[in-house]
């Protein structure tokens, strides 16, 4: 069975790392190929081994072409653009809808969500990776008769030893781990570390991610004058050594399907500040390894809190690390997967 994973994006996230896992743990098994835009995620998959079919454009001729040559008996389109491309291709093939973000379109009526409505139709399945992903979702009534939860996990064993390689990079005071993209709001990141600094407390940040705001970051470092507080470390294929290293994750998205990082991040023992979206909110209150911040007041006091007193920093590390160790499940999450490919060979 050929099996294309489908995405809209060239970079690496959360949905990028959980689809090249699936193609990893089964591409002995089933012919699977991983087919987006070309950038960074490249290199990233041609060290996991992984076939890549990259796309010239995200037009729907391109898709058509290489969907036309693969000919694949299931696409398994990990986000809202590859989903409704992959609805409107006059090929016969299963289609999986695997919806990883609470992104605000999907909320309201509007073109997008009436676009994705055809997605929906056309899937044999629509996958979340959180309860969230669909609870307040527009076509939540429609969704209901063919969709499933399948919540994220983490490989323990590959995080660990990814951890533990021999870095030039250090740790920091503060980190941010994502895409520089408006979603993930890295500006107001900037605006907690300088607020910090303000009240005279020396902190270190780093932000690991490439993105369209990264010169707008850029820009704001300088205009605050705090260059030498604040690192811009770039994508980073392995950015457990630096995470591991350092003190607290900052998680300021103003939405999140399930915040994966933050998942990796209790399980090295760093705590989490993250605004309450998505997964994230019950993740944190579920686990009590962070604190869930609402303002840039909190995130400033909280940040302080952990900075100053060990004692509250250890407790919170050891409790997200124990609460992952616990409720993650990586082989059952894998298995989900073989299940429904299983599934769909005899649709």
């Amino acid at each position: 069975m050929k099996i294309m994973h489908l995405l809209g994006s060239c970079s690496l996230g959360g949905a990028e790392r959980i689809a090249s896992s699936i193609i990893f743990e089964y591409q002995q098994q089933y012919d699977m190929v991983y087919c987006s835009p070309d950038g960074e995620v490249r290199d990233y998959l041609r060290n996991k081994n992984i076939r890549f079919i990259p796309l010239k454009d995200r037009s729907f001729f391109c898709l058509f072409r290489e969907v036309l040559k693969y000919k694949p008996n299931v696409i398994h389109a990990h986000d809202y653009w590859a989903s409704f491309m992959a609805s409107i291709l006059p090929f016969k093939f299963s289609l999986i809808s695997h919806l990883h973000s609470t992104v605000p379109f999907s909320q309201k009526l509007g073109l997008k969500s009436l676009l994705f409505a055809h997605a929906v139709m056309r899937s044999n399945l629509v996958v979340g990776v959180s309860n969230e992903v669909f609870a307040n979702h527009y076509l939540r009534k429609i969704l209901d008769s063919k969709s499933v939860v399948i919540p994220n996990a983490i490989n323990f064993f590959d995080i660990e030893k990814k951890s533990k390689r021999d870095s030039v990079f250090g740790g920091y005071d503060l980190l941010f781990v994502g895409r520089l993209h408006e979603s993930k709001d890295p500006l107001f990141f900037v605006k907690v570390i300088a607020s910090i600094l303000k009240k005279g407390i020396p902190v270190k940040a780093g932000l690991i991610g490439e993105g369209p705001l990264h010169e707008a970051c850029n820009e704001m470092v300088r205009s605050l004058g705090i260059e030498n507080s604040v690192e811009f470390l770039g994508f980073q294929e392995n950015p457990y050594i630096t995470m591991r290293k350092s003190k607290v994750l900052v998680m300021t998205s103003f939405y999140e399907g399930f915040g994966l990082v933050a998942l990796e991040a209790m399980f090295l023992g760093v705590p989490v500040l993250a605004r309450p979206v998505g997964r994230l909110k019950s993740m944190i209150e579920e686990s009590g390894g962070g604190f869930l911040c609402f303002t840039l007041e909190d995130f400033v006091e909280k940040a302080e809190l952990l900075l100053n007193n060990h004692t509250i920093w250890l407790t919170l590390s050891k409790k997200g690390k124990s609460w992952v160790i616990e409720n993650n499940n990586y082989s059952n999450f894998i298995k989900s997967y073989g299940q429904i490919y299983e599934h769909l060979r005899n649709v």
